[in-house]
C-alpha cells in the first residue's frame, strides 16, 4: 500500500508544472511597448539542480544562461544583443528562483524580427539525480502598429511602363 502511494505521489510531482514562460505583453504596439520575456522555474521543489535555461524564437536560440564553466549569459542572437538598451539577466544559483529574463525597450523593437513564437527550455536534475529537460508552452508575440514608410515609394512595373510611355509620347509630340 505504501509503495502504491509513493508511486502516485512521484507521478503527481513529475506531472506538476515546473517551468513556464511569462511575456508581459503578447501584443506589442510598435514604438511604444517594451518586450519583456521571462523563463521561470515555478515549482523548484521537484528539482535538485538547474544547469541551463534557454529562450528560443521560432526554433532559433536567442539567449541562454548556464552554470558551466561559471554561471553566465550566453547570446546566440548577436544582432539582438547589440541593439541599444537590450538586456538579458538571470540566475541558476537557487533552484526555486532560477530564471532567465530578456528585455527589449520599445525604441529597439524591430518588426518583423521580434515578432514570432517564443519558447523556453530548462535542463537540470530532479531530486533523484535523473536528467530533466522541460519545455514551456509556446507563446506568439504579435507586433502591431508598424507602418512601412518605404511602401509608398515603390514603383510597380505598370507605373514604370506608364511613365516610359508618357515620356516617349512627349518626346514624339515635341519632334512633330
Amino acid at each position: 500500500m505504501f509503495y502504491a502511494l509513493a508511486v502516485l505521489l512521484l507521478a503527481n510531482l513529475a506531472s506538476a508544472q515546473v517551468f513556464q514562460i511569462e511575456i508581459a505583453n503578447t501584443t506589442v504596439e510598435y514604438g511604444s511597448t517594451d518586450i519583456s520575456i521571462s523563463c521561470v522555474v515555478t515549482n523548484g521543489s521537484t528539482l535538485g539542480t538547474v544547469f541551463a535555461i534557454s529562450l528560443k524564437k521560432s526554433d532559433a536560440s536567442v539567449v541562454s544562461i548556464t552554470t558551466s564553466p561559471n554561471e553566465g549569459i550566453s547570446w546566440q542572437d548577436t544582432s539582438l544583443q547589440n541593439r541599444n538598451g537590450v538586456t538579458a539577466n538571470g540566475s541558476l544559483s537557487d533552484v526555486s528562483k532560477a530564471h532567465l529574463h530578456l528585455y527589449i525597450p520599445s525604441s529597439s523593437v524591430v518588426y518583423p524580427d521580434d515578432e514570432g513564437t517564443y519558447q523556453c527550455t530548462m535542463s537540470g536534475l530532479d531530486l533523484m539525480n535523473t536528467p530533466v529537460t522541460e519545455n514551456s508552452e509556446s507563446v506568439f508575440l504579435n507586433i502591431t502598429g508598424y507602418i512601412d514608410t518605404t511602401k509608398g515609394c515603390e514603383l510597380s512595373r505598370g507605373s514604370i511602363l506608364l511613365m516610359f510611355l508618357t515620356i516617349l509620347g512627349c518626346t514624339v509630340m515635341q519632334r512633330s
